[in-house]
């Protein structure tokens, strides 16, 4: 590493490559050093040719879930010094970027305050005016507030204090945590950790034990991250001006479906159905003119190495990559929308409504979930005493999605109201077997057994549920 940094800018050019480059960011062992590497030398060496790659490295540390780089980051940043100031400032403020990669900026102006005290006043002013800000997004707003609280800035508690509704609603901290914060001594370290202790023999020592004991074979997991399309790092306001049109929020509010998700929503399923095949089609015509309505002349295909500055047209190139369903998730809520929609059918075969649940399933698995809705729709099918329909789709769900334990316990589900009984004891049976987790296993076998002494088949029955007794027992 000394050795590297001693090489100085005649590195840089390739360092930045590397951080630039998307698809470095998830390579396989060995080559997944490579951004961590580049990123820990290039901070050492600094320089104002160092601050687009790392800012690149920020964007994509996040979208990868590189916690190696990200936690060094804003540290890295505050070495830089004044070359960073006007990037950072650029990326903190842009409204239509998503909170992390904001925060992740913010954290880097703080702690460029440490090494530039001239920037001190500048900078905190800029990250109280974003925590006082009632129109701004509320992750945003709680970690500028954190900042304000590890610097001790009292000038501003007036400010934390404001935020600590939006921070009780998101969970980030309360009154406790802020008493805490102005008591003691400073607790600075996220912004002046020594990135470089990664390369000394102490650390060195203590990865090779630390991985030796959870296996030899360590990989990088990537099956739980978020790709590019899943995870963007746009904002809520980023998303609606992207979507290029307001239709949708003249459907469904983000307000509506708080009221909904509270049960405060005093229309009624049937008005909740109405909304939901009115959101459909509204998306649906989305999907139908998307490149008019999403591209707004932006090549996606050519924002694949960079966001250096995170200009207006790299967010609207990330906006570009995303189906118009996420952008809308995006602007009511994360998730919020699949919270609402997904157990919407149910409840509407549940009130008697089963016909709607199955007509509202069949429509939104086209823009998403298609496993949930569709095996609910063979459900909602046969309670509607559309048996031939319900075995129709029953048959195509097994084929599409023949690996799902829960397609198989909801086909057997639907057959055990068609009192096609042996079918779906077959099919409980096929769903222990594919089961991936735990949950799997005991959702199957919660519904083989009662089938089982349904069937006469007691014994098995009685040995089934002795062995899921036994198994629950066992430590976690």
């Amino acid at each position: 590493a000394l050795e590297a940094i001693a090489r100085g800018e005649r590195l840089v050019p390739a360092l930045a490559e590397i951080l630039k480059t998307e698809k470095n960011w998830t390579a396989d062992l060995p080559d997944y050093w490579a951004v961590i590497h580049a990123a820990y030398l290039l901070g050492a060496i600094g320089g104002e040719k160092a601050v687009e790659p790392l800012i690149a490295a920020l964007l994509y540390g996040i979208r990868y879930d590189n916690d190696w780089v990200t936690e060094e980051l804003p540290s890295i940043f505050g070495q830089l010094g004044a070359c960073a100031v006007v990037p950072l400032k650029r990326l903190g403020t842009n409204p239509d970027l998503d909170w992390d990669p904001r925060s992740a900026a913010l954290y880097g102006l703080a702690a460029l305050t440490l090494r530039n005290p001239e920037y001190d006043g500048e900078i905190f002013s800029l990250i109280a005016g974003i925590a006082a800000d009632a129109e701004e997004d509320l992750d945003t707003r709680a970690s500028a507030a954190l900042i304000l609280m590890d610097f001790q800035r009292a000038e501003y508690k007036g400010i934390i204090l404001s935020t600590l509704a939006v921070a009780k609603e998101i969970g980030v901290y309360d009154e406790t945590d802020i008493a805490r914060s102005f008591s003691g001594d400073r607790d600075l370290y996220r912004y002046k950790r020594d990135w470089l202790e990664f390369y000394s023999p102490e650390k060195l020592a203590q990865r090779d034990k630390d991985w030796k004991e959870e296996g030899i074979n360590w990989e990088p997991d990537y099956a739980d991250i978020f790709d590019e399309s899943e995870y963007p790092l746009i904002s809520r306001a980023g998303a609606l001006k992207y979507l290029g049109v307001n239709t949708p929020l003249a459907v469904i509010t983000r307000e509506t479906l708080s009221l909904i998700r509270r049960g405060l929503f005093h229309g009624g399923l049937k008005e909740e159905y109405a909304l939901a095949m009115d959101l459909y089609r509204v998306i649906s015509a989305l999907y139908a003119d998307s490149e008019e309505h999403l591209r707004n002349g932006v090549n996606p295909g050519t924002a694949v190495s960079g966001y250096s500055d995170f200009s207006q047209e790299s967010v609207k190139a990330d906006a570009a990559r995303l189906a118009p369903f996420t952008l809308f998730d995006i602007a009511v809520g994360r998730d919020d929308l699949l919270n609402w929609l997904i157990p919407l059918p149910t409840k509407l075969g549940d009130a008697g409504m089963a016909k709607e649940g199955a007509e509202l399933a069949t429509s939104w698995a086209e823009l998403a979930e298609p496993d949930i809705f569709l095996g609910d729709k063979a459900v909602l099918l046969a309670e509607a005493g559309f048996g031939d329909e319900a075995r129709a789709q029953i048959k195509h769900n097994l084929k599409i999605f023949e690996d799902d334990a829960w397609i198989h316990i909801k086909a057997g589900f639907a057959l055990e109201i068609l009192n096609d009984l042996s079918a779906a004891e077959v099919l409980y049976r096929k769903a222990l077997e594919l089961a991936k987790d735990e949950e799997e296993s005991d959702d199957a076998v919660e519904c083989l057994i009662p089938l089982l002494r349904q069937l006469g088949k007691t014994a098995e029955a009685d040995a089934l549920e002795a062995a899921q007794k036994r198994e629950n027992r066992k430590p976690r």
